[in-house]
């Protein structure tokens, strides 16, 4: 993630002056780190979903709570994306589930 002049989020928190400048270098760096062994994580374990077993129910349960929806369809999108990037011809995420419920906002995404 870079801004207009090609800077990271840490790169800029370098920049700032202030007291709490050192936590936030320090949760930047952190999650800097976090990110690069999931990106490893990620290319070292690349192999296409396994196929469904056709005699199995598979159900996606939605949380809901008004905006925590967001974080769910965040998520969902973020796992569409990869597999898209590892199996261009892959279904869509949706195809892997019979049933898709949830309460509250996570019902009716």
């Amino acid at each position: 993630l870079r801004n207009f002049s090609d800077q990271t989020p840490l790169e800029v928190a370098n920049q700032l002056n202030g007291k709490h400048m050192k936590k936030i270098v320090a949760v930047l760096k952190e999650i800097s780190i976090k990110q690069e062994k999931t990106r490893k994580y990620f290319e070292k374990h690349n192999q296409q979903p396994i196929p469904r077993n056709s005699s199995d129910t598979y159900l996606l349960s939605m949380d809901g709570g008004g905006t925590k929806v967001f974080n769910s369809l965040q998520i969902l999108v973020a796992i569409e994306n990869r597999m898209r990037q590892l199996c261009p011809s892959c279904d869509s995420i949706s195809s892997f589930f019979d049933y898709i419920a949830g309460t509250s906002s996570g019902a009716i995404t």
